[in-house]
């Protein structure tokens, strides 16, 4: 999902850093510079510090729980900051609200099937999934803790793979990167969650086919919806509501809590609005017992001031898969994870794979 829809309206000045940011008063273009940051400026002038003391007010934030009175205000905001994307926002608010009677699987986000793949006698199960928020022609397969035998004929299987998928990314062990990237894979990164060694790879899946391969036997069955849970929430400010954002979680990522589809009001998008939605929604996270809290975005040029206001809230990109959402106007945007553990004792796992190993 694209998260915190801070299109144009948000402007962070690019030349600040983000300790800069996040201790100085300076203003972003287009967010009120009212906000809970130090002046270094008032330290200097004792006597206005007083002054301008009083005469501020400053925000209350908190966010509670989506309602179905809250709806309209909702979608009028996701309106606003996602455009194209607000059929997904009007799907993913079914979800929750599906989960909360009692329904979750209905409108589940994810959906899994088996492959079985069967060559020379030999059988091997593994897992496929897909999200309808991706996009249904991209296959996320499973290959993390599966041993080198099925690693190979899952290989062998993508070279004649049948189905309509338009991209392949692919999860596995460390140690079975090589062959993967002989065979056309790219890198995209590494999620952390439970398996410490293991990577993600990509490729169209037009690349990878080769008719003079031996055939592959494939068999696709038991399509079930993915363990999964949501929250969406509104962000309220002295009772008003002013924005949006959600969590989600999904067994694919045992580890990690996703903030989902967060956007402020353009009329209200200060900067203090900005960073205290992010962390009242990785306050939930930590809550829901995350170990490690990720954002996912794209590379559109609507999103830019968004993926500003991530990194210098602290948090680093984790995987990157270009051509992943493709655009009518031709040029394809590069799907990001934005991520960072939500404390300090978590072991940040290694990311570093030579593309000549």
């Amino acid at each position: 999902m694209n998260n915190l829809g801070l299109t144009e309206n948000i402007n962070p000045s690019e030349t600040f850093d983000a300790l800069e940011n996040l201790v100085n008063n300076e203003s972003y273009h287009g967010i009120n510079a009212n906000c809970n940051f130090p002046d270094h400026a008032e330290k200097l002038q004792p006597g206005k510090i007083e002054r301008r003391k009083k005469a501020r007010s400053f925000a209350k934030y908190s966010i509670r729980p989506l309602k179905i009175g809250d709806v309209a205000r909702a979608m009028k905001i996701a309106a606003d900051n996602f455009s194209g994307e607000v059929g997904l926002v009007a799907r993913s608010y079914l979800w929750h609200f599906a989960r909360k009677a009692g329904f979750p699987h209905i409108t589940s986000m994810w959906a899994k099937w088996e492959v079985h793949i069967e060559d020379a006698g030999e059988t091997v199960t593994l897992d496929l999934l897909s999200s309808f928020v991706h996009g249904r022609d991209v296959a996320w397969i499973d290959l993390a803790s599966q041993p080198e035998a099925a690693v190979d004929l899952a290989m062998a299987a993508m070279r004649r793979w049948p189905r309509f998928h338009r991209l392949l990314v692919v999860r596995l062990e460390r140690v079975h990167a090589p062959q993967f990237l002989a065979a056309g894979f790219r890198i995209a990164g590494h999620i952390p969650d439970g398996h410490g060694e293991h990577i993600y790879l990509y490729a169209e899946r037009k690349r990878l086919i080769d008719p003079l391969q031996p055939a592959v036997r494939l068999r696709f069955s038991g399509r079930r919806s993915v363990s999964s849970d949501c929250e969406f929430s509104v962000v309220e400010c002295s009772g008003s509501i002013i924005g949006l954002t959600g969590i989600y979680e999904t067994e694919f990522w045992r580890d990690v809590t996703w903030g989902a589809w967060g956007a402020i009001d353009p009329a209200r998008a200060r900067r203090d609005a900005v960073f205290e939605t992010l962390r009242l929604t990785e306050n939930r996270a930590k809550q829901n017992g995350a170990r490690w809290f990720c954002l996912e975005t794209s590379d559109c040029e609507k999103y830019r001031h968004a993926r500003r206001i991530y990194e210098l809230y602290g948090l680093r990109p984790l995987l990157t898969i270009p051509n992943f959402y493709p655009s009518e106007g031709g040029k394809a945007e590069k799907f990001i994870v934005y991520g960072k553990p939500t404390s300090d004792d978590i072991v940040r796992a290694p990311t570093k794979v030579s593309e000549r190993a």
